[in-house]
């Protein structure tokens, strides 16, 4: 659904037992262009967060029927630095399942 939203590219970077939400990266070659395009997000169950970070990059969150967090959808634009790190992070977790709790 997201993919039909927007051109990007999606990758699951996480969801651990003390944090049920599904993290997700969106990569994408023009990040103002979401801008424009917050709607179709809303129009399936996004709301829009905030920016944050260093380089105040978008975010998404999704809600179920109970007001419960169950994605975080975290955006990119392709030449970021931090996807690299992002996804190093990911991998880290996977290859020490002992420390989740740090996330």
């Amino acid at each position: 659904m997201i993919r039909d939203a927007l051109d990007i590219e999606l990758r699951h970077t996480g969801s651990i037992l003390a944090k049920p939400i599904i993290d997700l990266l969106g990569v994408v070659s023009d990040p103002t262009a979401l801008d424009a395009r917050s709607d179709a997000f809303m129009g399936i169950g996004y709301a829009v967060m905030e920016a944050y970070d260093i380089d105040r990059r978008p975010c998404f969150r999704k809600v179920n029927g109970l007001g419960a967090y169950t994605h975080h959808l975290h955006i990119y634009e392709t030449k970021s630095a931090y996807i690299k790190r992002y996804l190093a992070f990911r991998d880290y977790l996977i290859a020490c399942p002992s420390k989740p709790s740090l996330h």
